[in-house]
């Protein structure tokens, strides 16, 4: 999977992932798996409980961790016999600066950096 260039970001609203749809008892595709863990940033789970919310087992929860770790997507640390996972990467640093620039009119237009959109 490619890194998204900062350009390539677009924001969800937390609102979804409290939906019915989002929160539906099912079992998750890895790219869903992946996207529970950037929502968590940092969680701290058994890979029996993770099982349990992604519908898989435990076997598929600690291979899928291994995989992720040898991509660099996340990194692992075990506090009390117990997996505390923390994605490095995928999460945009926050930008907390906006960009100002002219536009043809010479009116001042707000660029927000976060999802490269221009909003007047």
């Amino acid at each position: 999977m490619k890194i998204p260039e900062e350009k390539n970001f677009i924001k969800i609203s937390q609102d979804f992932f409290e939906t019915q749809e989002w929160k539906k008892r099912r079992i998750f595709s890895e790219i869903e798996a992946i996207l529970y863990l950037i929502l968590k940033k940092e969680i701290r789970i058994s890979a029996r409980r993770l099982g349990l919310v992604f519908g898989w087992s435990k076997a598929k929860v600690v291979i899928f961790i291994h995989k992720l770790i040898a991509k660099g997507y996340i990194k692992r640390r075990i506090e009390e016999k117990v997996n505390v996972l923390t994605i490095i990467k995928f999460l945009k640093k926050e930008k907390h600066s906006s960009n100002y620039k002219k536009n043809n009119n010479n009116e001042m237009e707000k660029k927000y950096i976060d999802s490269g959109a221009i909003h007047k």
